[in-house]
């Protein structure tokens, strides 16, 4: 797995301040870009590069499986077990409470219907 690109405090603030000016079109036509560089064919490594990048062996994708969320079933590479070991260790162990903190750097909302 290779991990992301570990910005501190004050180079987030540069980099947000230049996506404020480049706008939201940029960034997605940007995604679209590199979504398009390679073909899985000739590809050793898939993953997320939208929030935190994260590659792992794209063999990790190639099966997926159903598990229940809420109240649906959604699909999910077969090796889920895997990839979240790689990523958080004991994923399924909660940290001590001081150690339970956010670690976005964005306010999210839950709207009631």
């Amino acid at each position: 797995m290779l991990r992301g690109f570990g910005l501190k405090s004050r180079e987030k603030v540069i980099v947000d301040c230049y996506a404020k000016k480049r706008g939201l079109a940029y960034f997605l036509n940007k995604l679209e870009s590199y979504k398009n560089r390679y073909r899985w064919e000739d590809s050793r490594y898939a993953g997320c590069i939208v929030w935190e990048p994260e590659l792992f062996e794209k063999e990790y994708f190639e099966e997926v499986t159903r598990l229940p969320f809420c109240d649906m079933q959604v699909m999910v590479p077969k090796e889920y077990d895997r990839m979240l070991t790689t990523s958080y260790g004991d994923y399924m162990q909660l940290p001590p409470k001081e150690a339970q903190k956010p670690q976005h750097n964005y306010t999210a909302y839950r709207v009631e219907a």
